[in-house]
Formats: C-alpha cells, sequence, structure tokens
C-alpha cells in the first residue's frame, strides 16, 4: 500500500465514514487564525504567570518567534522546490465532492473525494497552520510541561482540522508536527543564550528537557 493509498484511507474515514454533524464548529474554530492566536497567547500568559515557570517566559517567546519565521522560511523553500499537489487537486472535477448534497453520496463513490471546500493554491506540504501550531506549542513546552501538553493538543487538533476540510494529506500534518518540533528545539538553544545576553543575566533552570527539564 503506498503512501497516497494511506493518506485516502484516512481522508475518506474523516470526511465521508465519520462525519458527525457537531464536528463543523469545532473545525471552524481550529481553522480561524484569530482564535489560535487567542488560545496561544493565553497559554503563554500561563507560563509567564506560573511561579515555576516565569523565568522562561522571555525565552519562549524568542523561540517561538525564532520557529515560526525559520519554519515559514523552511515552508516556503518546500514549496517551491518540491511542490506536492493538494488532495483535490489531485482527482478529475467530477470526483471532487463539493456541495452537501455531493458530499453525502460519497459512501457511494470510493472513486471521489470530498472537499468542504475549493482547496487553496499553494502546495501541500508543510502545512501553514499546522507548522505554525506546531512551533509554538515546541516552544511552550520549554517553559512548562502541562501547558506545553495543551499547547501540542491544540496544535494537534488545528492538524486534525485540515485534515476535515481536506486541505492536506495526513502525511502533510504528521510532517509538519514533526518537522515543528525540531524547529522547536533548535529554537530554544538559541533563545536561552540570546535572552541571557538581552538582560546580561542567566535563566534560573533554563536548561532544555534533558539537562534539567522544564518544570512541571
Amino acid at each position: 500500500m503506498s503512501l497516497r493509498d494511506v493518506d485516502l484511507s484516512i481522508l475518506r474515514w474523516l470526511t465521508c465514514d465519520h462525519d458527525p454533524a457537531w464536528a463543523e464548529l469545532p473545525a471552524y474554530l481550529v481553522d480561524d487564525e484569530w482564535f489560535g492566536g487567542a488560545v496561544f497567547t493565553l497559554l503563554w500568559l500561563l507560563v509567564a504567570l506560573g511561579r515555576r515557570s516565569r523565568a522562561r517566559a522571555m525565552p519562549v517567546l524568542l523561540a517561538i518567534v525564532l520557529a515560526v519565521g525559520v519554519g515559514h522560511g523552511l515552508r516556503e523553500v518546500i514549496w517551491r522546490v518540491a511542490p506536492r499537489a493538494r488532495p483535490a487537486n489531485t482527482f478529475p472535477a467530477d470526483k471532487v465532492l463539493t456541495g452537501p448534497f455531493q458530499r453525502g453520496t460519497c459512501a457511494s463513490r470510493p472513486d471521489a473525494i470530498v472537499s468542504r471546500s475549493y482547496p487553496p493554491k499553494s502546495p501541500s506540504f508543510p502545512s501553514s497552520h499546522t507548522i505554525t501550531a506546531g512551533c509554538i506549542a515546541a516552544a511552550l513546552a520549554y517553559g512548562s510541561r502541562w501547558v506545553g501538553v495543551l499547547a501540542w493538543l491544540y496544535a494537534g487538533l488545528v492538524g486534525l482540522g485540515r485534515l476535515w476540510w481536506t486541505k492536506h494529506w495526513p502525511s502533510d500534518v504528521v510532517g509538519s508536527l514533526v518537522l515543528s518540533a525540531a524547529l522547536g528545539a533548535v529554537a530554544w538553544r538559541i533563545a536561552v543564550p540570546l535572552d541571557a545576553r538581552i538582560r546580561g543575566t542567566r535563566i534560573p533552570g533554563a536548561a532544555p528537557p534533558g539537562a534539567g527539564g522544564a518544570p512541571p
């Protein structure tokens, strides 16, 4: 079974075989950039206000800026060098089920794909939404483990929402999250000494997990 076959089977399960009516509102919310910004701002504030994590708030903020900036730079390079077509763009127009009536026939159309909105013209991998959320979650995890868990959970929901809209292949989302985790780790290692140099102080307990770990 090829990667495309696995991707298609997961997309079909999400968009046709398992399509509860209540999923639409959460999918709208996690797809909204303003809503996501509010969620991550709140999570950063939890780091900044935490008794044991507040010293890490500024390094976390620097790591977020670094990881997201580099992440989108890499995204742009990958889009130009190795563009991957969006799922719906790989099917003929008559096999893309868009409207409510068409989507209702998906069970009898195994050769078709559900697309709840028209696919963007930009490439599919990596996912802009997912890599943004993943980079922020990766940086937040170095500020506080439990905040990191919440942040990664939200980043996962963002990726799941992109699949619900059929904007990306499942492997795009998984790859974007893995790339985000790596970028977050590198950004943190840069952000800690950078913040210390800016403030002229040493950040207490600033070593990344594995060298002391983040506070619980």
